[in-house]
């Protein structure tokens, strides 16, 4: 995290991550997920997602994981958009934006290694 203390708040990001540890698990059947599900994964055309591809991951879980797309492709507005039209409960949000936390920092420092 101190290699990206002059891109991100540490004190956001830590609430953010605090709040997705202390959101209440999936208690609800598993549906089917994409598990990587982020814009490196999605074909887009004329501004509008056309395909979803790399299926390497996909399996049965928590609905919260591929909701990471809300942070990993959306800017805010659409971002509430895309949950008022899902109607999804506080506890999945806050368990998906810790997915997103973990998937942009785990990119975020694997990108300062490679170069």
């Amino acid at each position: 995290m101190t290699r990206l203390q002059d891109v991100l708040d540490p004190v956001l990001v830590i609430a953010a991550w605090e709040a997705a540890m202390a959101a209440p698990a999936w208690q609800g059947s598993g549906v089917w997920m994409h598990g990587d599900l982020h814009p490196s994964n999605l074909i887009v055309n004329q501004g509008r997602v056309s395909a979803v591809i790399d299926f390497g991951l996909v399996a049965v879980g928590d609905p919260a994981c591929d909701l990471m797309v809300a942070w990993t492709l959306l800017d805010p507005p659409a971002r509430e958009v895309f949950r008022n039209v899902l109607g999804v409960d506080d506890a999945t949000w806050a368990r998906a934006r810790g997915w997103a936390l973990d998937f942009g920092l785990g990119e975020a420092v694997g990108y300062g290694k490679e170069g």
